[in-house]
């Protein structure tokens, strides 16, 4: 869970970095892993209101850091 919310960060928050980096930055992961960490991020947001919640409050502690 903790990857597929740093693959949804990374593409929305960083415009500059490919899929292929984000992988990188994950083990060496390829870009279809990295999209469907996207999706699957993506998909709980909507539906699933403790993982949006978790989500948000990872979100602004990470790019309070930048």
């Amino acid at each position: 869970v903790a990857r597929q919310m740093f693959c949804y960060i990374a593409k929305f928050n960083m415009p500059n970095i490919t899929l292929k980096e984000i992988g990188s930055f994950l083990g060496g992961r390829d870009h279809s892993t990295v999209i469907h960490g996207i999706r699957t991020a993506g998909d709980l947001i909507e539906t699933n209101k403790q993982f949006r919640k978790e989500y948000e409050k990872l979100e602004t502690f990470i790019l309070s850091k930048l």
